[in-house]
């Protein structure tokens, strides 16, 4: 019950408030659960003598006058706080001769979450999907681990619901552009791929589920413009030699499925083609504000004409 659990931010915190809460009793439930977050990492005592650089350091408060307020807290745990209470430090980083974590050892457990990132994360999406009685893709998994991180908790909310999507075929990088929210600022590159290779029906699709999203054609066309211009850009450094990391750096793109996908159109597509296509952008667009044609038809030709400028060398 949300009545028996506190979370509560360690920078304002005070003991006797601490207390407080802890001596409360949990309402129809065997516990009541608090969690104080960042108050033992701000008694590392490396942190508080690297903030003292460059400063006067007689300006500063003495860290022990606020460890001394806080002097009570293992006794507290120890003998006067009730079994009824679960209380949870939770901090970013501890160092090792953090002054207030030294008061409570021996009561209390330690332990160390590191973050999944890079393979063991991709391990554990393809496990927890086979728990699910489902498969997926390589291309999904690389796909979610750079789009959701290592936030567990919302990944396995987005696995549930691509299971449920993809029932007896494996869960494949479309699926998570379609549904996983983190994914909709890729969908415009994903969109613009498949018009780059000329595939209309399926461009046709996804620009219309873009649309019904909300997005309108100004701001479509300007996506579209903004991607072509990432990869006329991204095949002039190619042709120059630069690396895929150099090509990220340059043109400011962190995403990693961006960055592939946008070396990969550079690398299928040819200058004249993307100008014949950077031309079609603006007569579509300038027809639409001229009235000359609404938005989804307007849409609708200029993916038609997307096709010949594939076949332009």
């Amino acid at each position: 019950m949300e009545a028996n659990c506190h979370n509560l931010s360690g920078s304002d915190l005070t003991f006797v408030g601490l207390r407080n809460i802890c001596d409360s009793i949990p309402f129809l439930s065997e516990y009541r659960v608090v969690i104080v977050e960042d108050l033992l990492s701000s008694f590392n005592r490396r942190g508080n003598l690297r903030k003292s650089v460059g400063t006067n350091r007689s300006k500063i408060p003495a860290s022990g006058n606020r460890m001394s307020t806080w002097d009570g807290l293992s006794q507290y745990i120890s003998d006067l706080m009730p079994q009824t209470t679960m209380l949870v430090f939770v901090d970013s980083s501890l160092a090792k001769d953090n002054s207030l974590l030294e008061q409570l050892k021996g009561l209390v457990t330690v332990k160390e979450l590191t973050p999944l990132i890079g393979e063991p994360l991709r391990r554990w999406i393809k496990t927890q999907v086979g728990k699910k009685g489902s498969s997926i893709s390589a291309d999904a998994v690389t796909l979610l681990s750079e789009l959701m991180k290592g936030n567990l908790w919302a990944l396995e909310n987005e696995l549930e619901k691509l299971s449920l999507y993809a029932g007896d075929r494996p869960i494949g990088e479309p699926d998570v552009l379609l549904l996983v929210a983190q994914a909709k600022d890729a969908n415009i590159f994903a969109a613009t791929d498949v018009l780059l290779e000329g595939k209309c029906s399926e461009a046709m699709h996804m620009f219309h589920l873009i649309r019904n999203e909300g997005f309108e054609m100004p701001y479509i066309i300007t996506m579209i413009a903004r991607q072509l211009r990432q990869v006329v850009l991204t095949r002039d450094m190619l042709n120059q030699g630069a690396s895929e990391s150099d090509i990220g750096n340059t043109l400011g793109i962190s995403h990693k499925f961006v960055l592939r996908k946008t070396i990969a159109q550079a690398r299928n597509q040819s200058l004249v083609g993307l100008k014949w296509l950077y031309s079609k952008l603006l007569d579509t667009d300038l027809a639409i504000k001229m009235g000359r044609l609404s938005q989804d038809v307007a849409l609708d030709i200029l993916i038609g004409d997307s096709n010949e400028a594939h076949s332009i060398h």
